[in-house]
């Protein structure tokens, strides 16, 4: 267990959501641009607690099956997230996100808007 009590074992068995984002994002290329993220991050800021909970789930699961499981090192939060004093939610910076994680948060984001 870890300050966010997650245990690392082994990723999500079943993420069906994640794999068919994946699926879409594999067929972008290059960085999402400048004017995607700051579209996105319009949106994120206005989300509701649950949805941003499930971007925070897209995150964990990525790192679990792209990172962890490759190189059983944990960070937390992954990808150099940023923790408030409060205890209330994580700050990520876009380009400490992995390319295919910025194009699965964008895609999610086209998905619920």
């Amino acid at each position: 267990m870890n300050r966010f009590n997650i245990v690392r074992a082994e990723p999500f068995p079943q993420f069906p959501l994640y794999d068919e984002l994946l699926t879409e994002a594999s067929s972008k290329e290059g960085s999402p641009s400048s004017d995607e993220w700051l579209k996105w991050s319009a949106i994120i800021a206005e989300l509701p607690d649950e949805h941003l909970s499930f971007l925070y789930a897209l995150i964990l699961h990525h790192h679990e099956k792209e990172v962890y499981v490759r190189n059983r090192t944990a960070t937390n939060p992954p990808y150099g997230g940023k923790t408030f004093d409060v205890g209330k939610g994580v700050l990520y910076q876009a380009n400490n996100l992995p390319i295919s994680l910025q194009w699965i948060i964008g895609n999610y984001l086209k998905k619920i808007v």
